[in-house]
């Protein structure tokens, strides 16, 4: 359990390499394996959920963008929890996002349609130079 603002805090240390607030929290060849797709040894090299995506060391690392099926970038690094919880560090666009919803999906008639490829759209939409 955390708040939100301490998951923040978590991924964008990771987006920095391993340093946050002047000090250093993960080796930066720690980070880099993390980030790094660790079924190359598959054929194809991708995750179970999506074929644009490899896992990492605790989370997917985008693969093929065009695949994946909604915007992003090439290394991007994520993962997703139980609650409809999101987050994703993508070192190209040097961004953090956050999706904090808390709701149990259940596949019943009411239940809200899934967010997060929504979310991850506007996200990448509202990049500008």
């Amino acid at each position: 359990y955390s708040t939100a603002s301490d998951y923040a805090r978590f991924a964008q240390m990771l987006l920095n390499g391993g340093h946050l607030d002047g000090a250093q929290i993960l080796g930066r060849k720690s980070v880099e394996l993390m980030m790094s797709n660790h079924l190359t040894h598959l054929d194809p090299p991708v995750n179970e959920f999506s074929k644009g995506e490899g896992f990492g060391l605790g989370g997917y690392v985008v693969l093929d963008v065009a695949r994946r099926g909604r915007l992003g970038s090439v290394g991007q690094f994520g993962w997703s929890g139980a609650a409809s919880t999101y987050y994703t560090i993508d070192p190209k666009e040097q961004l953090v996002a956050l999706l904090m919803m808390q709701h149990l999906p259940q596949g019943l008639p009411g239940d809200p349609p899934k967010l997060s490829v929504k979310f991850y759209n506007l996200v990448y939409q509202s990049l500008i130079d």
